[in-house]
């Protein structure tokens, strides 16, 4: 049954690009009609951290896949440099990993010398240098002083490490709110959990459990000035961890997709400044799937149908 429910599962990047007027320009032109065109690019990156929040003179573990232009592991690749840029972009430290059949593995210790703040790894091939910067595969991360608080737990030599992601990348207050929720256990999410989030005072607002290795989802409305935190129990461990602040004001995108031929998306704005028009673009591998035009306002919800089989396989 549930690998079913995973087949079944469609995971969808929503890209919002706010329009401005350009003389004798259009939409179509500037942005539909290139990404149209067969693309000069046929390598790809994708890296996977062991988590985005680290402290100084911790390791980064990182996975790397590069793939063609048809989604399947390049060959052509037997290298890639990986980069990790302060917020000015400035270069602190570099490696370069072996590539084989696609995909490799390696480690980026954070030197004593680092500040705390927001850092970015960058990842790319030789090849994509000749396009620019703006084609390799950016990730931020956050690095703390030594120390600090993070989401790793270590008790009796076992490693928990709990990941929170907010879907549309932030909780927006007042709001109804998704979020994901990963616990890995020395790294692998092979441990059966249950969870809930709870108020400061301790009050159960929704619970969760292990659907799929160590990831779980929930949503909850999110009171502006309230704090949460997610309760984690795992035979006779009990992990807590604060849930990520809530926005005052902008946009909670949401993804039903309980339907079985319509895929529902639901847009939540809250006190965004001015009216201005938005798209929301659908592709995969630079080819468009759909677009919908429209004009926002302050407080705007949208409840959105697609049919899923306008959708292709993977992740769009």
């Amino acid at each position: 049954m549930r690998s079913q429910v995973i087949q079944k599962y469609i995971q969808l990047l929503v890209l919002l690009l706010p329009i401005f007027n350009f003389a004798q320009k259009t939409f179509q032109t500037e942005v539909i009609n290139p990404l149209l065109k067969e693309p000069l690019l046929f390598e790809k990156i994708y890296v996977h951290t062991n988590k985005t929040t680290y402290t100084i003179g911790e390791h980064i573990w990182f996975k790397i896949y590069v793939v063609n232009s048809e989604n399947k592991p390049s060959n052509r690749t037997t290298r890639v440099s990986v980069d990790l840029r302060n917020k000015y972009g400035k270069i602190v430290q570099t490696r370069d990993i072996f590539i084989k059949n696609g995909i490799g593995n390696g480690q980026m210790i954070l030197q004593n010398t680092l500040k705390p703040n927001n850092y970015f790894i960058q990842a790319y091939t030789n090849y994509m240098k000749n396009f620019g910067v703006s084609n390799a595969y950016v990730q931020k991360i956050k690095i703390l002083k030594k120390g600090a608080k993070t989401h790793t737990i270590i008790t009796n030599k076992i490693k928990y490490d709990v990941q929170l992601f907010p879907e549309g990348g932030y909780l927006l207050a007042n709001n109804k709110n998704t979020i994901g929720i990963k616990v890995l256990v020395n790294g692998k999410g092979n441990l059966e959990y249950k969870g809930e989030i709870i108020s400061v005072k301790n009050e159960s607002i929704v619970k969760f459990k292990n659907e799929h290795l160590g990831m779980s989802k929930c949503a909850f409305l999110y009171k502006e000035q309230e704090i949460y935190f997610a309760k984690i129990q795992m035979k006779d461990t009990m992990l807590k961890v604060k849930i990520p602040q809530a926005k005052k004001n902008g946009v909670a995108i949401h993804i039903d997709n309980k339907d079985e031929k319509n895929l529902i998306l639901k847009w939540n704005s809250s006190n965004l400044q001015g009216n201005s028009d938005y798209t929301l673009l659908f592709h995969q591998r630079n080819k468009i799937i759909d677009f919908l035009q429209f004009k926002n306002k302050k407080n705007l919800n949208l409840s959105l149908e697609f049919l899923k089989e306008k959708f292709l396989n993977g992740v769009n």
